[in-house]
């Protein structure tokens, strides 16, 4: 019984370690707004490509991947990456 309690324990934990650790778009974006005020573009590129990143893994080009992929593609441009920046925007239009 002792050795059943603990191991339910364990998968408690772990399950709830594991959610807790899961990043979301929302997150992504939040700090990439964030970094976009505070003038950073290089986090607010670093925030725009995970936003992407996820939304492609969750909604493919549906959701809101292809305003992510702008955001991306406009920060990249802003920062002098042009050449960067064109898959996003291909991926945008």
């Amino acid at each position: 019984m002792r050795a059943l309690l603990l191991t339910a324990l364990a998968l408690v934990l772990s399950t709830t370690a594991s959610h807790a650790q899961q990043e979301t778009i929302g997150q992504h974006y939040h700090a990439y707004t964030a970094a976009l005020q505070n003038g950073d573009l290089a986090t607010a590129e670093r925030e725009a490509a995970a936003a992407l990143q996820l939304s492609e893994a969750q909604d493919g080009d549906g959701g809101h991947t292809a305003v992510l992929a702008l955001n991306l593609a406009t920060t990249r441009l802003s920062a002098g990456h042009g050449a960067d920046a064109l898959a996003p925007a291909q991926q945008a239009l």
